[in-house]
C-alpha cells in the first residue's frame, strides 16, 4: 500500500515537473514568435520610410532637370540633403536588421515547437511504459491464492480445482496459477 502512494507522488511529482517545463517552452515559444512578427513590421515599416526617401529623392532630381531653371540650385540642395539622408538611414537599417532578428526569433520559435512536440511524445511514451509496467506487475505479482485474479487474463481460463491460467506478458505460453500460489507453464 505505501509502494502504490509513494509511486502516485512520484508521478504527480513528475506530472508537475513535466506542465511546469512544457508550460515554460510554450511561453518562450510565443514570446519569439511575438518579437518575430513585432521585427517584422518594424522592418517593414523602415523599408516603406527608405522608399519614400529614394523616391522623393528621384522626382526632386528629375524635377531639377526640368523647365525650372531658376530654383535648380535650392533643388540640388535638397537632392543632397536627401541622398545623404537617404545613406544614413540605409546604414541604420544595417544595424538595426530587423529581418535578421525576426528570422532569427522565428527559428527560435519552430525549435521551441519542435521541443515541445518530443516533449510530449516522450511523455506519452513514459506514460505507456508505466501502464505496462503496473499491467505486468497486475499480471505477474500478485497474492497467490485462489481468489486472486492479477495473473489471470482474459485468454485465460479456469481449469480444474478453481485455477487460473493466462498468457504471461511477453506473448509466450500459459500460465497456470494453483490455488496454493504456485505457477507452471502450459504450452499449446
Amino acid at each position: 500500500m505505501m509502494m502504490e502512494s509513494h509511486e502516485e507522488r512520484d508521478e504527480y511529482k513528475r506530472k508537475q515537473q513535466f506542465d511546469y517545463l512544457t508550460s515554460d517552452v510554450l511561453k518562450e515559444r510565443k514570446k519569439h514568435a511575438l518579437a518575430k512578427i513585432h521585427f517584422n513590421a518594424w522592418g517593414n515599416i523602415i523599408f516603406y520610410i527608405s522608399a519614400a526617401i529614394t523616391l522623393s529623392q528621384a522626382i526632386m532630381a528629375t524635377l531639377a532637370q526640368s523647365k525650372f531653371k531658376e530654383e535648380q540650385g535650392n533643388m540640388n540642395i535638397a537632392i543632397a540633403f536627401f541622398a545623404s539622408f537617404s545613406v544614413f538611414w540605409q546604414s541604420l537599417i544595417k544595424h538595426w536588421n530587423y529581418g535578421g532578428k525576426s528570422s532569427m526569433h522565428e527559428s527560435a520559435a519552430t525549435a521551441l515547437g519542435k521541443i515541445y512536440n518530443v516533449a510530449l511524445i516522450r511523455a506519452r511514451h513514459v506514460r505507456m511504459n508505466m501502464k505496462k509496467k503496473v499491467n505486468t506487475k497486475g499480471a505477474t505479482g500478485g497474492g497467490g491464492g485462489s481468489g486472486s485474479s492479477s495473473s489471470a487474463t482474459s485468454e485465460g481460463a479456469t481449469t480444474g480445482g478453481g485455477d487460473k491460467s493466462g498468457s504471461k506478458p511477453d506473448g509466450g505460453s500459459n500460465v497456470v496459477t494453483h490455488g496454493d500460489g504456485g505457477e507452471e507453464e502450459k504450452s499449446d
